[in-house]
């Protein structure tokens, strides 16, 4: 019998892929409309559709709206949902104003056309130039982003370089510099149409089909100079590439036919620390264009994630508790270490919601979004889940805690036995002594004055008889290297019965979890093997 999860996964890409007979069959045929940028620029759009939530399509370089006709076929007919296809200020129908194009300006023509059309939760997909485009959108209004796709991106990623780096690694980090500043170079002087032209034909990959060849070289070397030189000048400006992430749900797609480092999953997922990485060998630049079945796919299923992810607050335990809800299945509880938030954790989730289970990842007491306290207790926050728990009418989950949040997660149990159904702890102590170098760790923590840190140095204190109570399935995870003492993390193993010991070689306290699928998959397979199995 298929479950709820199934059905509604199903549902959704079948409902997104399916042609219908609707009037308009291209993106052409749709009404031109037009959005202010400054009150002055008039920013060239098309729309489809209406909904609780919007797809916005921003193009490459030199390219425009229609670019997008596949997408626009595949999801035209879907219910409660609104199409957006942009051409950027200086590009297609949109004005082309004597202007810096930055970032920060594509970013707030897109925005004019948000307000316009009053989107206030979209999934923005970027092509090439637009993905940097989302990704700014992302960064100057945040609270409109429900999502993101990266279709074969454009990145500088300058490689970081301080006093203590090698001869080598500065040689290769001028060597990069000098390689960004020649290609942007090229979209100046003279000699731009021939080589955007070139640029254009380089795009292709080796099965790409003809009519995408011919649109590039088509439209491309059309651009205006002053615009393309302006575009590519601005966009390799390293204060556009800090190494700043997004939290929400990405679907990162590229082909290694543009030149993919070959650690570049590793890059993404340290500026999406919620990732769903897809790289293709041999198709060609316009990936969209090229296999749009697996595109419409990928952004059927960020759709549905989008959908399912929602923010909100409950009370309990006199406190007030910012949490985040996502996907179907199974329920899984994220809690999360000392000073963080549920973002922490935020690999994780994604990892647990694409595999097919629904992820409550929680802000605990005084921390992330929530107010601040005066005082701090582990049981307290361990009182909190389990009436979060009642309140939401959450029975027998999963749990997953990092460091504070594997302590919480082992009293949330010991303190109401049964409400657990299994847990995965990484990096937690059940007394302060647990600590590498505690006496001096104890020292640096009471200068500090905070009642949020200071609760490690006093707490927890479980004993043998309350971890030995503890029945469910539990995994006790830390890194080699990490903060808790090995032999420490091997007592808590040995004193609950039947526990699993997993040793993260090579890893720290957190290096395996934060924007890393590490935990994700350990944490996966463990509830598996228990048998707690995904709906997917």
């Amino acid at each position: 019998m298929k479950n709820n999860f199934i059905l509604a996964v199903c549902a959704a890409i079948i409902q997104a892929l399916v042609m219908s007979c609707n009037s308009n069959k291209s993106i052409s045929e749709l009404e031109s409309r037009y959005a202010q940028v400054y009150n002055a620029v008039k920013v060239h759009y098309k729309t489809s559709g209406k909904g609780d939530i919007a797809m916005v399509f921003i193009h490459g370089f030199g390219c425009d709206v229609e670019t997008w006709q596949k997408q626009y076929e595949a999801f035209r007919d879907s219910n409660n949902l609104q199409l957006i296809f942009v051409d950027l200020p200086g590009y297609g129908k949109s004005d082309k104003p004597d202007v810096d194009y930055k970032l920060e300006y594509f970013a707030k023509a897109i925005d004019s056309v948000l307000e316009k059309e009053n989107v206030s939760r979209a999934i923005m997909v970027g092509h090439s130039l637009g993905t940097p485009v989302c990704r700014q959108v992302a960064f100057s209004y945040p609270a409109k982003v429900a999502a993101l796709m990266d279709i074969d991106g454009v990145y500088c990623l300058y490689p970081a370089v301080d006093e203590q780096s090698s001869d080598d690694e500065r040689e290769r980090a001028e060597q990069y510099e000098r390689a960004v500043n020649d290609f942007a170079a090229c979209f100046c002087g003279d000699s731009v149409s021939a080589n955007i032209a070139g640029f254009a034909q380089s795009l292709a990959g080796p099965h790409t089909p003809g009519w995408i060849k011919r649109y590039a070289i088509e439209h491309m070397p059309e651009a205006d100079e002053r615009v393309a030189c302006s575009t590519m000048t601005n966009l390799i400006e390293r204060k556009w590439w800090t190494g700043a992430w997004i939290d929400v749900p990405t679907t990162v797609i590229c082909t290694q036919n543009s030149g993919l480092e070959p650690d570049n999953e590793a890059q993404m997922q340290k500026l999406y620390s919620n990732l769903d990485y897809v790289e293709l060998t041999d198709c060609g630049h316009f990936i969209h264009m090229e296999q749009p079945e697996l595109v419409n796919k990928k952004l059927a299923e960020l759709l549905w994630y989008a959908r399912s992810r929602k923010v909100s607050r409950v009370d309990v335990n006199g406190v007030n508790l910012l949490y985040e809800v996502a996907g179907y299945g199974k329920p899984v509880l994220l809690f999360h270490g000392n000073g963080g938030s549920h973002e922490s954790v935020e690999t994780t989730a994604g990892q647990l919601v694409r595999a097919g289970y629904k992820v409550y990842a929680i802000d605990s007491r005084g921390q992330g979004a929530n107010k601040p306290l005066k005082a701090y207790h582990y049981k307290d926050m361990a009182e909190d889940m389990y009436q979060f728990c009642r309140r939401l009418e959450i029975s027998h989950p999963a749990v997953y805690g990092w460091s504070d949040g594997g302590i919480v997660s082992l009293l949330l149990e010991i303190m109401h036995p049964g409400t657990v159904k299994m847990m995965v702890i990484s990096g937690a102590n059940v007394s302060p002594e647990g600590v590498v170098n505690y006496e001096q760790f104890k020292r640096d923590i009471l200068s500090q004055n905070n009642p949020l840190a200071e609760m490690m140095v006093w707490e927890p204190n479980i004993t043998d008889e309350e971890l030995a109570s503890i029945k469910c399935p539990v995994m006790v995870c830390a890194g080699s290297a990490d903060l808790i003492l090995p032999e420490h993390t091997r007592y808590i193993a040995e004193a609950i019965p039947g526990a699993e010991l997993k040793i993260v070689e090579g890893e720290d306290h957190g290096s395996y979890i934060w924007h890393n699928k590490m935990a994700g998959e350990i944490v996966i397979d463990f509830f598996v093997r228990k048998g707690y199995k995904p709906a997917r």
